[in-house]
């Protein structure tokens, strides 16, 4: 047994004898993988109280604790898990408003069971494309409004399938897709035609978070943002004209799928006013751009970025530290919260610098104020 064997058996064991009868917050990250019987369960399972469960690369039997009011549960690096459990482990959380999975399903078995979650709102999915629509097939997401999908995989088409389709368990019912408000997806140049098609059943989302993983794939997916409406949804009585597709984008936040401190080279910024006068003579435009951190713009943006200054509401940057290969649930909140939060406030210039982001302002290029800036203003 090696020292860090000793060690994680030496903090299971002191876990399991406690007890924490209003924790509310667990989050555990490391290599842990015991399975031994009965499973050392930290707090011996009974974490009833528990709102937010985060297990980073852990592996443990789960599905014995009692979970009755978690709210937020992320799966990420899980060693490895059979569908069976998975579905067990969700059936028995119905109050789950934040899903993240991001793991490897072992064992697909011979589910032919449904599970409904009827509070979930936010979902961060990454697995392997095979899995996807087995997986989607089997939860059904009556509230959701919030997704990142990171499908792993060249061949994306079921991913399209099960946002386009209505939910097998429902089949009268309207498409995912259309109640999307908030989306993030990474596109990949070795797959084409995704953003094409997916951008036409995107009828409410108001944030578009965007990281694809080379320069054809980014001005690909910017440049569908162009498009005219090939939706059957129903049109808005307000707009006149032609309509484009995410007729309720507001907001749209770029960064790389390289995931390194090297210059940022997928942005395109001719192709990016191109796409704001597009939309915005159409009726739908974009009024928030964040695009990803650059070394040389920390004390001003790049000359190309002047008209998007001019004619947006907001501009900045985003940090590198975001991690952007590994899925997090912060990051569909903070899209949300982003979009929703007025630009040009005092607490929309908050909001940006407790998430990270760099504002800058048409006077000169200057980022916006600090708030030891703004003490005695406000």
């Amino acid at each position: 047994m090696s020292r860090n064997e000793e060690l994680q058996d030496r903090i299971l064991e002191f876990l399991q004898a406690m007890a924490a009868p209003a924790l509310r917050k667990f989050r555990v990250v490391g290599d842990i993988n015991v399975m031994a019987d009965p499973p050392p369960l930290p707090f011996r399972g009974e974490m009833t109280q528990l709102e937010d469960l985060h297990l980073d690369g852990v592996q443990l039997s789960w599905p014995h604790c009692r979970f009755q009011k978690l709210k937020s549960l992320t799966l990420i690096r899980e060693i490895e898990i059979s569908f069976p459990a998975l579905l067990a482990f969700l059936s028995s959380c119905p109050s789950i408003v934040n899903l993240t999975l991001d793991l490897s399903i072992v064992d697909r078995g011979n589910e032919t069971q449904v599970v409904t979650m009827p509070a979930l709102e936010r979902f961060a999915f990454n697995v392997s494309i095979r899995s996807i629509r087995f997986i989607w097939n089997h939860i059904y997401l009556p509230k959701l409004h919030s997704l990142a999908l990171d499908p792993v995989g060249s061949e994306y088409r079921p991913a399209l399938k099960v946002l386009t389709s209505p939910h097998p368990a429902m089949p009268t019912s309207p498409l995912p897709s259309w109640s999307l408000t908030s989306l993030g997806l990474w596109p990949n140049t070795e797959v084409s035609g995704f953003t094409g098609a997916l951008f036409h059943e995107l009828p409410n989302v108001r944030v578009l978070f965007l990281c694809p993983n080379g320069p054809i794939a980014s001005s690909t997916s910017i440049n569908d943002l162009s498009m005219h409406s090939k939706s059957t949804y129903p049109p808005s009585a307000n707009h006149d004209g032609p309509a484009l597709v995410l007729p309720r984008l507001t907001t749209l936040i770029l960064a790389e799928g390289q995931c390194s401190y090297e210059a940022v080279i997928c942005v395109s910024w001719d192709l990016l006013q191109e796409t704001v006068i597009r939309r915005r003579d159409a009726g739908v435009p974009l009024k928030k751009l964040f695009v990803e951190y650059e070394n040389e713009w920390a004390d001003e943006p790049p000359e190309e970025a002047a008209w998007l200054l001019e004619n947006l509401d907001a501009v900045g940057m985003i940090p590198k530290t975001w991690k952007l290969q590994t899925m997090n649930m912060e990051y569909t909140e903070d899209w949300c919260a982003i979009e929703a939060e007025p630009a040009g406030t005092w607490a929309f210039e908050r909001l940006c610098e407790r998430l990270g982001f760099t504002l800058f302002k048409p006077n000169g290029g200057q980022p916006a104020a600090t708030s030891d800036d703004c003490t005695e203003e406000y």
